[in-house]
Order: C-alpha cells, then structure tokens, then sequence
C-alpha cells in the first residue's frame, strides 16, 4: 500500500520534494546523532534514563515514555544553531505506547527559545484531541479532533508562518486543523536564542517529567513553511528517486550470487529514499537509504532487513545477494548481514537500477583496498610491542595459550569502514581497552617510543575504530590447530581480519546484547603466514543513557591458542541442587569442522580432600555449536555461602576419540543452592536473610586493576554486608569494567549479588529467548550471583511501601498489570534455564515470590513508625519482605525540596532528633550543591553522620529484630570512608597503573587516576556503627518480649516492667551466648541476672528481662547494662538509660476550682485523676464565677464558643484572667497559629527555668509510655500520589510525644517552654501573656498519659500547681522609639508598644528606649546624648540596626566579620528562650559585630549583645545591673526567607524585646479571629453534616428519582460493601481486564436519600454541598432538583475526587427538612458516599487579621514524605 500511494504521488507530484530537505534531522536510528548540512558539527539529541530503540517505519525508532515510577526515557533536543522561526515547519512519526496509563494529556513536542515558549503539541488521549499553539510571537492556537491508534504509526506536522499569520496542523499529510488571521501576522518576527526542544513538556526529572509516551521516527525541523503537497510527500516517505538501470558490466553474477560496488557523492543522504533494485522474474530486492542515520535496509517484500552499519557512502561499499527460493542472504563487504525472506520464489535475474548519482566501482578483489589489513610491524617500537617472548602464557590440558594484550594500533573513527584509515590517522592504545574511553591514554611514535596525548584530545564522536597488531605462531605449535579468541567485542556490530580475509564478524540485534560479554572463536590455521595481521573493526553506536567514556571497554582480553583438535570447549555451566544432592551439568562444543564421532567429557572438582570427577560420554553430530547437558548424583559437597565462602577448582577437559582435544581454564565452583520457602528465603537448606548495599555504583567502579576487585569486596565485607544488588544499568547499557573481576572476588570472598537480567519490552520471542541465553551461559557460571531480577521498578505500585499492604499478595493496581505481564514472561524465560537461583522482579510489591518494596523512609515518619513498618507483615506473611532499595535516611532525604535544588539541610533535620547542640558541630557554611565539603574534608558532614548512625542504631536494628528477609542499603562507600576523589558521581578503586600490559585483565593506563578515591583505611565515624549493626551475630536491648522496638524509659518506684535482649543470628551454625546483665539505680546496683541462649541459624531470640523500679525520693537516672560472651571470651555489650520517678504526691484539696470546657470529656478524666478541683462552664456568666479557665484536649475547631470570644473581646481575658489550654487539632480557629501534625517523639527543654519543667530534662521529653490519642494510629497511604509530597502512611501512635504541633511565633508575648522539630521551629509547650492575662498551650500529649507516664503526669502536676496559685503580671515597660522609618517599620511588623520620640523630653517618663538610625536633628544631638547618659543604667536601651552608638555613654563600636552563624552566650536572661537554630543562618555573609568593654556580653560573633549598667554610668558584670544596654545588628529583613532566616532574626528580636518587658504583638487576638492559619484560612461559618440515610440498589437501571420504597439504612461516610450490602450484580458488565480484587460486588447503580434540616439564618447566603468523594459516579438532586453530576467518561478519576455542588436558593425550604437524592455509579472495586458529605455556607470576604508570624512565612513542609 505505502508503494503504491509512492507511484500515484511520484506520478501527480514529480517535482513535490524540490527544496524539502530539512535543516535538521534525528532519526533515531538507534542513535541520538543529529543531522544538519553536510559537514556541520552537531550535538547529539540528549536522551536521560532508558534508551530503547525499536523498529520504526523508517529503520529504528526511539521509544519516549515512563517505565515507572521513578523512571522515564526524556528527550532534549538543544545546543542546535539559531533558526529564525518567521517561518518553519515540524514534521516527525509517532506512535502511540499502547500501555499508556498515566493523565491522558500527552506533551508531543515542547519548544523554548530564551525562556519563552516557541511551540508545542498536545495530545489529549482520552478525548482524541490535539492542541497546537505555535508563539511567533503571540500564541496562535489550533485544536484537532483526531483518535490515534496505539497499534499505528502517524505522521504528525504542523507548519507556521508569522508574515502571512498562518498556522496549519497535518496528520498523515491531511490537513486536520489550519487557520489565517491577520491578527496573526507579525512580519518583522525573528528568533534570537536557538530553540531548546523536549519530546515532552519540558524537563528529565525522573520522577515528575512529562513525555511523550511513545515512539519517535524521524524528527525533522525545517526553517521554512512547507506547502501541503510537501507535508503529503513527506507523509508517505518522501518523494521519488528516479533509479536508473545499471550497466550489465557493472553487476558481477556467479551463479545465485549478484554483486556491484558503489559509492555516493555524499557522506550521508539527508532523507530515506531507494539507492537500487535487483529485480528477477519473482519480484525485486530493494536497497534503500535510511536517510541522514547512514544506515541502509534490504527489502525484498515480506520484512525489512536493516543493517547495524553506519556508512560514509563516499567510500565503496560492496553488496552481496545470494538466492535460494524465497531467501536471499544478503552480505557487505563480505560480511553477512542476515537472511531476507522473500514474497516469491526469486526466479531469473533481470537487471539492477540504480539512483543516477551513484558511481559503480570494480569488485575484483584487488582493487578493494586491503594494503591496510596486511601492514606488518613497521619499526623497531613495534616489534618490541608485539614480541610475544614476555606474553603471558599458560598450558591448561590440552590448550595452550599465549595473551596478545598489550599496546595496539587504534584508528578511531565515527563509521564503518572496509579497512583503517590512513597511515597519518594512527593512534596506539591498551587492549583491552577502548577508543574512546579516558581510562586509556592515547600514544603516538616519537623518537622510537611511545609519546601519550593529551587526554581531552579524545573525540567524543569516535563510536568506531579499528584495532590491529601483528603476532607470530610459535615454532612448538606447528601441526596444531591455532585459535583466535576474543573474550569480548563489546559492540553493535563488527569484523574481524586476518592477513586482509574476513574470517569473524557479528552483529547484536539483541537490545541487552551488550550486557553480555561478546566471545569470539575463530580458528585460523588455514590463513597463517609467518608474521599475522589481525585487524578488528568494531562499532558501537552512543545510548544516550550513560556515556561511551571512562567504564566500559570494546576490546576485552586477547588470546593465541593451540589445540590438538579442531572441535574445542566453549562454555560449561554446572548446576547444583542442594534439594536434590545432584548436579545438572551442561556444556557447548564448538566444531566448525562438522567433526563426527565419540567424546567425552570430564569435570574434576578439587576441594582439599573432597575430589570428584564426573564422566560423560556423547556422540558428536557434526553441528558447529552443540549442547550437551547430563545430571549426575552428588552427595555430600562442600557447601558455598557467605561465610564459609568454600569453593571446588573446576576442570573441564574433551577427549574425541578417546585423545585430549580441548581443556576449558580452571575456574571456581561454588554448590550452593537459594530458594523460597513458606515464607522465607534458604540457601542450602538454611533459613536466610541478606543485608545488601543497594548502591554499589559498581557502573562507575573502575577497577583500575584486577586486585581492586579483591580490595572493594574485602571493604564491603569488613562492613559486613553479605550482599549486593548490581545496579541495574548494566542492563541499559554494557556490561561494566571488569565486572568479571568483581563477581570472582566476591565468589571467592563469599559475597551474594542479585544480578539483573535482560528485561522483557514486547521483544521478539524468539531472539529475546536467544538473548537471555547466552546471557545466562555467561553469567551464571559465578556462584554468588543467587537471585536474578527481570525488571527496575516497573512493577512498583506506591502501596508496596504501605506497612499495611506488606502481606497483601492479591492487590494489584490497574497500571502495573502490563509491567507485571512483561516481567513475569523474563521470569519464566530465565527459570526455564535456571532452577538453582530465585527470581523477583526489583520493588514490585507482590508480584511473585518474593514481596520486594523500594522504601525510602523520609522525615514525614517518625523514627518509631519507621522500626515497627515490618510490623504486621512480621506477624503473618506468606513471601519474604526485601527491601530492595532504602536509606537510612537516603542522603536526599536532607534536601530542601522546594525552590534552588541541592541545598543540604543537615543541621535543621539533625535538631530534631539531639535538640540545639547540633549547631555548633556545624563547621562550614552551607554551599549550595556541596555534600561531603571536598574543599575543607574528605569526610561527610558530622550532622548527616550523627543523623545516619541513629537511623542505623534504631531503623535497621528494629528490621533486622522484625525478621525482614533482606534489607538493601542505598548508601555509598563514599559516606563510609574517607573519599579522596574529585567526582561525585564515581567510586573508583584503582591501584596505579599497571605497567604488565600485556598479562591477562584490563588494566587503565591514565594518570586521571594515581591514588585511591576511597580509602579503605580510613573508615568515617559512621562505618564503625553500619559495621555494628549489620553484624551477623547481633546481640542488643531493647523494649518488652511483646514490643520490642518499644522506648519506655520512666518508671514509677515499686513498678515492675520489662526489657529484652534480642539476639540477631545470621550465621550458618547455632550460636550459644552467655547474656549476664545489671540494673543500677543511682549508681547502685540493686538487681543483676545471667542467662545461657542458644540460637539456630537464621534464629532470633529475644530473652526478656524483669525488673522492678525501687524506692527513690526524687527523680532518679538508671541505667541497664548488658555483657554478652561467647566461647567463655567476651563478645558485645550494650547498655539502656532509665529514669526512676517517686510516686506522685501532689494536693489540689485547698484549690479553687477551675472552670472546664471540654465538649469530649477527656480532660475530665485527667483531672479527676489528678484530684483538681473543677466546674463545667457553658456560659460567660458561669465562667466570670472563676479566674481559671481550663479548655480541654480537642474542644476547639474552626467555630470558638461565643463565651470565650467574650472572654477575650470584654477585655476579662487581659485583665487577668489564666487559660490553661490542653492539646487541640491543627483546625482548631486559635490565635492564628499554624499547627502542624508531626506525631514527633522528641521534644527538648527550651527555658529550663519554667517552673512548669522543674524535675524534667529533656530525656523526660521523648518516647512517652503508651499510646497517644491526638494523632490517627492507622492510616493508609493514596495510591496514586507524586514522588514529592508524597501520601503518608502512618503505623502507630506508641511513644508519641506531640502529635499536634504549634509553629513558633515571631512576634508576640511568647515564652516557648518546649520546643521540637526540624530548626527546632515549633512549640509543643507555649506560655502567652495579654497585658495582665496568661495563656499556657500545651500541646504536649499528656491527656491520655497522665497517671500512665512519670515524665507526663509531673508535667502535668507542675502546670496545675502554677496555675492554681493566683497572681497578677506587671505591666510591660514604657517605651519610646527614637529614628528611622525602616526599623519603624520593623517594630510594627513585630507589633512593638511604644511611643514615638519626637523631642529630648521624650525620654522622660519611660523604662525603654529604642534607637534607630538618625533618632535625632542634628542640632538636637549634643543635647541628647548628655540626657541618655543622664538616664542609662535608669532606662534599657536598645540599638537597633543603623543606630549611632557614638550617643551612647558606654565605649561600643562595630566591625565586619564573616560568618554563617553564631552561639548563646553562657545562661544570661536576656537570650532566655532563644535556640541557636535561630542564629543558623546557613550561607556565608558578612556581619556586623559589637566589640566593647570586658563585661560585654553576646552572642559568638556578637551580632546581639548586651551591656549591664548601674545608674552612673558604672558598668557591671552581666545580669548584675539595674538596666541594660542592647545592639540588635541584624535585622530580619536583611534575609529572604527561603531558610526561614527571617522568621528566626524575627524571633531573636522578638524574644529579645520580651525578656526585657517590651510588649510585642499588642494587635495579636487568641480567640476571636475570622481567619485561621496566619490568614490562609477562613473557617466556614457554619456546616452541616449529613450523615444518615437509606439506600437502595438498582441492578438493571431502571429506577426513577420518585421512587420511594425498598430503601434500607445506610450510613454515609463509608461504602456500601462495609455496611452489608454485596449483592452480586447480573446486569453489570465489567471493563476488560478488570482485576479480580476489584470485582467486589455490589457493583453498578444505586440511589441514596437523606435528609437535611437548613436553618432559617442561612437563607440569603451561598450554600454548597461538599465532601464525598463518591465512588465512582454520581447525579445529586436537592429537593428534586438536579444540582451537580460527575461522570466516569469525562472525569476518570471521580471516585477520588470531592464534590462540590452550588445549592440554589429557590430549591431550599428553610427551617425545614429537605431531600437530598444521590444516583450512584460504581464500576468496580468499592462504591458509594464513602466521605464525608456537608452542607455548607461559603464564605463571605473577611480581613486578614494580625497575625504572630512574619509576612512572608516560608510553608515549606519540613515533614513532607519524599520518596527517594
């Protein structure tokens, strides 16, 4: 069909593709190389993540779309010359991904130019719609209805031009969407920038970009607007080549063979078009270019054959056909390219046609060109190079072997060429080694020896080249049969020369192929002279993904072999089976000679003592590769595994005809055996469990040396990891620098890996299974590969980290079936091989055997919830839990996630578990992007280590104490010990450069890299605890039998309680511990205890310990402590703090009682246990009968009672009157706060002065016995959320301190008591005072710990205690503000009271006064500078920024200084309240200092100081004097807020102006506010919710809204199918391929009635029902009145989403009962109101109020869940 429209274009158009050649083109076939005018240097398309190429409709097409959640294939298309764009055109074929389920909204194409949008492509999946808009220079938009066919290929264009105003949208070649409008036109409209191209919306982020979902061809730019018979032409392939018939003499024939040779004037041709036809009397062979790729493909009627080689088609190029029937083999110069299958039986040849501009060349063999393949050594450097007298050598049985590694001659190059290139282009290099790579230096000849180059003289385009060098076959060996072998030509495609004859070549069609080392085995007897030339070509086209330089290689080692026999060894595998004490053993024998007869071969195993050989005898068939595969019993082997790493030395050897053929080198054999059973993985029948590192980056390991293998493996074992999961991108590109030695070290070492396999994309069936194959013959002779994975997170669903859905195996999201599908056909290809290894498919939940969760713990859980998330999957599962990637944390867990990338924030996060002293371990500023401070240290910073050894001490301990199966660590050796490298990005491990070229490995011969990048001899602080806790034998204590992971710590006197030693045993024999342990209380020991364990392997023991707290007359430190020995020598030790509490005494027998308002009635409880008297208030009268309102835990919300509004707006509240305000919800309407809902577990002492803390520390703040009740204990994560901000689970409230949390106040009277957090930036226990009136907030969860924890109900008692006692506040100070209007303005943004000074006079009458700049005139200044003298030591006074210090009467002065911080003084009450979190500003920036007087006191630099005088202007000792002066040199302002700097300089201030009696805040209201959450909310004024109401099914659909009867009680909130109602539905039809777990009956329509009672008050205002959602489906009528609908076809996600309906007035009856009328639609899965449903007022406009935070308040959620 695409012939014929060719002709019938060709006939109606022949002139059509005149002048459409495009500027630039990406073909895509197979590289990202860009196309533009002949010659032109241009950049590669940029390709991120996974490149897969796949058949196109003009040779290969690139496939753009997301592979899973945290990976996509991005395409930027930049660094391109400037085009105009007046004019232009877009042309490119695309097909739909078929497996496409993300938003429907698919960005094709996305242009920017300078930061503006140039144009882009949308298309909108689920409608069938496009939408252009192309910007030249206004946006011109065009929208097209077009359905695309995921299964078809499209040709997509669009054209514009700017001077005429016209825009035109093409689908294949049909005008869908065009428009002229003179509106548009814009005559004088250029580009300046050059365009910056996505095939997307714009950005690689492997976690948010947005791409295309499909597969590309073809993209192709042109600068100017083609016409619509171009866009046709272009649409079915272009116009017609004329081809011309070629000359007789021309076409060489002998026999079935056709051969010419031909070359172009061109390098390349800019589009696809047919070069030549041989044609017969059944049909024609065509040959045709595939444009600017220089490619070609065959076709000859059934299927394209494409060749892998790139051409410069100015060089001759031989083509070859052979015929036989309906197949035509098809070779280039000489090399064979694969077999065409033909549409008929090829009959008589006819003739050839060719394109004219094609020029016909000789194919006489001699004018070929082969001088170049036959150059011998040409001087004296060379035969030095090449002597094989000091090659390594080795005779193993019957095979001899000499290596020809060493220094070869190397032609880099950029495409295929018959020979290398001119003498002139001569480089020489290491093999093996690799053109490109800048591992290997580059060596010309000088002087008769070997000069390097500079190694950034190295071509970046260099893909091909040629390698070649001369040997000689040694004397001994004449008579023999002599081998070439190549361990691996690590390329695309490629040759292999000797003495100018092709006698090897190979082409990978396989997309992993690369993955797989590449083996070559050429016999060469026949073609040997005395002195050999061997050349290889090899080429290997750029991925995209990871670059060609530095870690992978072309050329691996080299070998000259003998053999007595033509038939030779290629590969063995042995296959033991530990179930079945047996072993499948199967071998490949290469005979190229078709050699017939009797073999045998013999496997010998020697392990000291234990030998065994194994016979087999076969018949040799005569095919070239022959399998043979036998099993034989073996009993009782020496078994292999990690600690007992015991392996055989294998021998293979052949006889044929009983004589020695071949004998395969020693290698190591291991017997092991790895399963899955009930639950749990075994290795040798023994229950296992693995701790991995995660993140080897063993694609950047260069081992720049074979022992380095040795070296890294050793460090990883030294930290007692077991095992490695090997990255995975290996697979997205080629197998790694010297992977071979790395799997050997850890075989001999005994180190496990996870390997992955070639994953299954929709291949073809047939070579996928080939591929995977010769990958398994290669891989799986290395013993401590014991698991493969088939996949990299594509069958990841979010809810694989859910700790609620760990042993879930039947929930299976819709998205991950396809994935699933392609993962489990690698499973069954790879198991079908291989029965001696598990499989899994990599964070792909319940998929399989193995359930497999990526789970990055971020900040947003709770260290305790993170222990105890293998919680309930430890109590009941059915597969083994792997975590197959975690973080403990993950480094990027420390980001700042929003705004600039790459900032740290180390210390912020380390305040929230150790409090302010992590401030000052800060050493350096932050620099943005900086990590391990290369500059300064090799070493990762302190707080990031302090923050990582606690997460390994508390979150691996606990998982290991859960039982999980296998834990994978994704740290990197880098944080473990001292990194002396430059990059980042890379661990390299190299040990100089080995000058034994020419002995067997791959050996970098760069000077980049003369020392170790990662000193295994210098562990960080760090390593020492990954070590400890990853032991194999762990022993440690911890909480009671049942709760293990739980962190009581305080115990009441004459308590009994329980504590355990768990015992972790993961070695492969029992273990028998001697555990002897001692509490001591004071310092004394009062109870001690030993008990003898023994643990089988893989056991976990946890040994309970009883004690009971004694008597103590005050709070007391305690302390457990445990030995643990072994073999009668001491083996670990472990220890546990405790406090010890008296029982409580505290009378509130002779106390007023308190007026309580507490709607929930658990504040009660609290206080009748606590025996304090109280009165329940409802009423402002009742509560003026008391001085003390107590509001109880959770009374608040949006809506204040109107009697406590009163209590503030009457004026009571400042007069005097104490609120006491227990732990409210972050929706509480109060004070204008922000709460936040962190369920924190630490908390810390910020004034230790409080009387309401006396007896506390801050070990009495964290880990609370019990259980809270202010946070959900349950809650199950979305499934469908972003990578960042993530849906939260939650798994406990066990230990929780303060669940809800109060964000500090900048200004305002604020004294925080306790304070909690990252930055230490929220108030868990806050004191506020209006004028005469007192507030305490406590937030603190003691309402359901009193009576139950010590620390608690203390706290509580204390708080009680000072609130019972009447006082009455002083006054704040009189304050006069003399200066400028800036610090004006910032005394009102902190809500300061003052006066403003206007004259000397002013100064009198007043407590403080505050200085800013210019406070004075000039000729006023003398005057007041004798009156503030006159007055210091009388008055505070205060120096704000700017201020003159030469007025004040004492020597102070200032200087810069640089700094990024600054420390508290020792205790002074000026800086009470204030944490060092507030003076950690980050980045480096000059500061103003205070220099003075001896008696100064500051913060450390002195940006806040203090001086503390007696009237008379005597100076004293800090905190000694009658007043004080203050500098404030830093002002909030001076910061953005993008690090809170603001908000902390704001508080500093704030605290500063308090602690002196300064009131701040003087406009703040705590009960009375319209709006909530520094202004961001504003509460509805009123709601109602609905909540009861009836249901009823309609199967068939046929009910009406007036229907009444058979509607049964249904509670709204909740689905149906949890309130009884799971009737099968015969009459639903559900969507093909719906899962089977969501096939939940009932499914289909159903009405839901209830009614709602709207108050009179509400008419004349907007009411709206709201709430839901309702799943899935929904028609809402009020009062039979159709108010709202949500349909599945045109929302698909409606069972997620809220309703939200207007109400309109005339359908409501007020003040009486109304009918609400729900018709619900569910598809599958749950179904009906399954939220909550309000009827609701909007809300009318209101006014910000003040409010006690900065302006700008940065709302950054410090306690996001980030899914790293």
């Amino acid at each position: 069909m695409k012939s014929l429209l060719k002709t019938i274009l060709f006939a109606v158009l022949p002139l059509a593709a005149a002048g459409t050649e495009a500027r630039f083109t990406v073909p895509f076939d197979g590289t990202p190389e860009i196309v533009g005018k002949p010659g032109e240097k241009l950049p590669e398309a940029r390709i991120f993540g996974r490149t897969g190429y796949v058949d196109g409709v003009s040779g290969k097409a690139l496939s753009v779309r997301r592979h899973a959640y945290d990976q996509v294939t991005a395409v930027n298309i930049s660094g391109l010359p400037v085009l105009s764009c007046t004019e232009g055109s877009v042309a490119f074929r695309f097909r739909p991904n078929p497996d496409d389920k993300g938003d429907g909204n698919n960005w094709l194409y996305f242009a920017r130019s300078g930061g503006k949008i140039q144009s882009y492509l949308i298309y909108f999946r689920d409608k069938g719609m496009f939408e252009l808009t192309v910007c030249a220079p206004r946006q011109r938009q065009l929208f097209a209805k077009v359905k695309l066919d995921p299964a078809k290929w499209y040709h997509l264009a669009f054209t514009w031009n700017a001077a005429k105003g016209e825009v035109a949208f093409y689908v294949n070649g049909k005008a869908a969407a065009g428009k002229q409008r003179d509106a548009w036109i814009a005559p004088d409209f250029k580009l300046s920038d050059p365009l910056n191209i996505w095939l997307g919306r714009g950005g690689s982020d492997r976690f948010q970009a947005k791409v295309g979902e499909g597969d590309y061809d073809e993209i192709k730019l042109y600068d100017r607007q083609l016409s619509p018979d171009e866009i046709l032409t272009e649409s079915i392939g272009g116009a017609a080549m004329r081809l011309s018939p070629v000359p007789a003499e021309k076409v060489a024939r002998n026999g079935k063979r056709i051969e010419v040779r031909f070359s172009a004037p061109v390098s390349r041709f800019s589009s696809a078009q047919p070069l030549m036809e041989f044609r017969s009397s059944g049909g024609e062979i065509r040959i045709s270019s595939l444009g600017s790729s220089g490619k070609l493909t065959i076709n000859g009627g059934v299927k394209n054959l494409e060749s892998p080689y790139v051409f410069n088609h100015k060089l001759p190029l031989n083509i070859a056909v052979e015929t036989e029937g309906k197949q035509a083999k098809i070779f280039f110069d000489g090399v064979p390219q694969g077999s065409l299958e033909l549409s008929k039986p090829w009959g008589n040849f006819l003739g050839a046609e060719a394109a004219p501009a094609l020029k016909f060349h000789s194919v006489d063999p001699d004018a070929l060109g082969t001088a170049a393949l036959k150059r011998k050594s040409s001087s004296a450097l060379e035969k030095k190079l090449w002597s094989l007298n000091d090659a390594w050598k080795r005779t193993e049985g019957a095979r001899e072997r000499i290596s020809l590694n060493g220094i070869w001659r190397i032609f880099p190059g950029e495409n295929y060429t018959f020979a290398p290139s001119a003498e002139g282009k001569q480089l020489y290099s290491r093999v093996p080694g690799s053109c490109r790579s800048t591992l290997f230096r580059r060596y010309v000849e000088k002087e008769g020896e070997l000069s390097a180059l500079p190694t950034e003289e190295i071509d970046k385009k260099v893909t091909a080249g040629w390698y070649q060098r001369t040997f000689s076959v040694p004397e001994e060996w004449k008579g023999k049969h002599i081998f070439l072998r190549f361990e691996d030509l690590n390329a695309d495609y490629g040759k292999i020369m000797l003495n100018g004859k092709l006698i090897d070549a190979f082409r990978q069609d396989f997309k992993n192929a690369l993955a797989t080392p590449n083996e070559r085995l050429v016999e060469i007897t026949p073609f040997l002279k005395k002195e050999n030339v061997v050349s290889v070509f090899t080429d290997r086209a750029s991925r995209g993904t990871i670059p060609l330089d530095d870690n992978f290689i072309t050329v691996n080692d080299v070998w000259l072999e003998a053999n007595p026999s033509p038939v030779r060894l290629l590969g063995t595998l042995v296959l033991p089976s530990f179930r079945k004490s047996s072993a499948e053993f199967r071998t490949t024998v290469s005979n190229p000679s078709g050699v017939r007869g009797k073999a045998e071969l013999v496997f010998r195993f020697r392990n000291g003592k234990d030998e065994r050989t194994f016979r087999h005898s076969f018949m040799l068939n005569g095919e070239k590769r022959q399998r043979v595969k036998f099993s034989e019993a073996w009993k009782n082997p020496v078994l292999w595994n990690a600690e007992n790493p015991q392996l055989y030395t294998q021998t293979l050897s052949l006889n044929v005809d009983g004589s020695p053929a071949d004998t395969l080198p020693e290698r190591k054999f291991g017997f092991r055996e790895a399963w899955v059973e009930n639950g749990e993985f075994r290795l040798n029948g023994l229950k296992t469990r693995y701790r991995m590192l995660t993140n080897p980056r063993l694609e950047h390991a260069a081992f720049a040396n074979p022992r380095a293998a040795e070296q890294y493996v050793s460090g990883l074992k030294h930290l007692n990891f077991d095992t490695v999961r090997f990255n995975p991108n290996i697979m997205m590109n080629s197998s790694s620098l010297n992977a071979r030695e790395y799997l050997r070290a850890c075989d001999r070492l005994g180190v496990y890996n996870l390997f992955p396999m070639p994953p299954y994309d929709n291949d073809e069936m047939s070579l996928y299974r080939e591929g995977v194959e010769k990958f398994f013959e290669h891989y799986g002779q290395y013993t401590s590969i014991i698991m493969w994975y088939t996949d990299f997170n594509t069958c990841h669903y979010q809810r694989n980290q859910d700790p609620y859905y760990l042993n879930d195996t039947e929930y299976l999201p819709e998205r991950v079936i396809p994935p699933r599908r392609k993962a489990m056909t690698a499973e069954r290809t790879i198991r079908a091989l291989d029965s001696t290894r598990e499989v899994f498919q990599h964070a792909g939940g319940n998929s399989g055997k193995i359930f497999t969760s990526m789970n990055y713990q971020s900040y947003g859980t709770p260290l305790q919830e993170q222990e105890d998330w293998p919680k309930i999957w430890s109590a009941n599962h059915t597969q083994p839990l792997m975590v197959v990637e975690s973080g403990f944390p993950y480094p990027f867990q420390f980001l700042y996630f929003d705004g600039p990338k790459e900032n740290w924030l180390f210390a912020e996060n380390a305040s929230r578990f150790f409090g302010d002293g992590v401030y000052r371990a800060e050493k350096r500023p932050r620099i943005r992007g900086e990590f391990f401070a290369k500059l300064a240290s090799p070493l990762p910073p302190p707080n990031y280590v302090r923050v990582s050894a606690e997460h390994y001490r508390r979150v691996l301990r606990a998982w290991r104490g859960y039982d999980v199966s296998a834990l994978g660590d994704f740290t990197t050796l880098r944080i473990l010990f001292a990194d002396r490298g430059l990059y980042p990005w890379h661990n390299r491990f190299f040990w100089g450069v080995d000058p034994q070229v020419k002995a067997p490995g791959v050996r970098p011969d760069s000077a980049r890299f003369g020392e170790p990048l990662v000193d295994f001899l210098a562990p960080t602080p760090l390593a020492d605890v990954v070590r400890r806790e990853l032991a194999p034998l762990r022993v440690f204590l911890a909480g009671k039998t049942a709760q293990f992971t739980n962190k009581d710590h305080a115990f009441t006197s004459g308590e009994a309680f329980e504590k355990s030693a768990v015992v972790i045993n993961d070695r492969t024999a029992a273990q028998t511990l001697l555990l002897r342990w001692k509490f001591s209380v004071g310092g004394s020991a009062v109870e001690e205890g030993e008990k003898t364990v023994t643990v089988e392997p893989g056991g976990i023991e946890k040994v309970p310990l009883n004690f009971t707290a004694p008597r103590v007359a005050k709070r007391t430190g305690a302390k457990i402590d445990l030995e643990v020995f072994r073999d009668g020598a001491a083996f670990d030790a472990d220890s546990m703090d405790l406090q010890i509490f008296p029982v409580r005494k505290t009378d509130f027998a002779n106390v007023q009682p308190a007026a309580l308002y507490d709607p929930q009635g658990k504040t009660a409880k609290l206080l009748d246990k606590a025996g304090f008297p109280y009165v329940r208030v409802s009423t402002f009268a009742e509560l003026m009968r008391h001085r003390l309102l107590i509001i109880g835990q959770n009374a608040l919300g949006k809506h204040i009672p109107d009697f406590i509004k009163q209590l503030e707006s009457s004026g009571e509240l400042a007069m005097g009157y104490k609120i006491l305000v227990f732990e409210q919800q972050p929706d509480a309407n109060l004070g204008n706060f922000v709460f936040e809902s962190p369920s924190y577990r630490e908390a810390f002492v910020r004034r230790p002065d409080s009387v309401y803390l006396r007896g506390l520390t801050d070990a009495d703040l964290r880990d609370w016995r019990g259980s809270s009740d202010t946070r959900p204990e349950k809650i199950v994560s979305v499934e469908e959320t972003p990578h960042y901000p993530r849906s939260k689970w939650k798994i406990g409230n066990s230990g929780m301190v303060a669940g809800n949390v109060i964000r500090k106040p900048s200004n305002g009277s604020f004294n925080t008591i306790v304070d909690c957090g990252p930055n230490l930036m929220f108030s868990a226990l806050m004191e506020a005072r209006k004028q005469h009136g007192l507030l305490l907030f406590c937030q603190l969860d003691v309402t359901s710990r009193y009576g139950k924890d010590p620390a608690a109900t203390l706290l509580v008692d204390n708080i009680l205690k000072e609130f019972s006692v009447p006082f009455l506040p002083v006054n704040p100070l009189r304050t006069v503000y003399f200066g400028d209007a800036k610090n004006e303005t910032r005394l009102r943004k902190l809500g300061v009271e003052y006066t403003k000074g206007r004259s000397v006079a002013d100064l009198a009458g007043v407590e403080a006064v505050i200085l800013g700049a210019d406070p004075v005139a000039p000729q006023h200044r003398a005057a007041f500078e004798k009156e503030l003298a006159k007055r210091t030591g009388k008055q505070h006074i205060i120096c704000l920024p700017g201020a003159p210090l030469e007025l004040l009467p004492v020597p102070l002065k200032l200087r810069k200084v640089s700094g990024f911080k600054a420390e508290l003084p020792p205790s002074d009450p000026l800086f009470d309240g204030i944490a060092e979190a507030d003076l950690y500003y980050r980045q480096q920036r000059s500061f103003d200092i205070v220099e003075g007087p001896e008696f100064l006191v500051a913060t450390k630099p002195a940006i806040f100081a203090k001086l503390d005088c007696f009237p008379n202007l005597k100076m004293t000792r800090a905190g000694n004097g009658d007043a004080a002066v203050v500098i404030l040199t830093l002002a909030p302002d001076e910061f953005g807020d993008l690090f809170w700097n603001e908000e902390k300089v704001s508080r500093v201030w704030n605290s500063i102006f308090c602690n002196l009696g300064i009131r701040t805040g003087m406009n703040l209201k705590f009960f009375t506010n319209s709006r909530m959450r520094h202004n961001r909310i504003t509460p509805n004024l009123d709601e109602i919710p609905i909540v009861d109401g009836s249901l009823k099914l309609d199967p068939s659909n046929g009910g009406k809204p007036a229907d009444t009867s058979g509607f049964r009680p249904y509670k709204l909130g909740t689905s149906w199918e949890k309130q009884g109602f799971r009737d099968a539905n015969p009459h639903h039809k559900y969507p093909a391929k719906t899962p089977a777990n969501l096939k939940v009956p009932y499914d289909g329509y159903a009405w839901v009635r209830a009614e709602v009672t709207v108050p009179e008050s509400w008419r004349g205002r907007k009411i709206r029902l709201i709430g839901g959602p309702v799943d899935d489906a929904d028609r809402t009528w009020f009062n039979g009145r159709l108010i709202g609908e949500t349909r599945l076809d045109k929302v698909p996600n409606a069972y997620a989403l809220k309703r939200n309906y207007p109400v309109p007035e005339e359908a409501i009856r007020f003040g009486e009962k109304n009918e609400l009328l729900i018709q619900v639609f569910d598809r599958w899965g749950e179904g009906g109101v399954t939220g909550p449903l309000l009827l609701t007022l909007e809300p009318e406009s209101v006014r910000n109020e003040s409010s006690p935070y900065t302006e700008k308040l940065n709302f950054y959620d410090v306690d996001a869940f980030h899914n790293w």
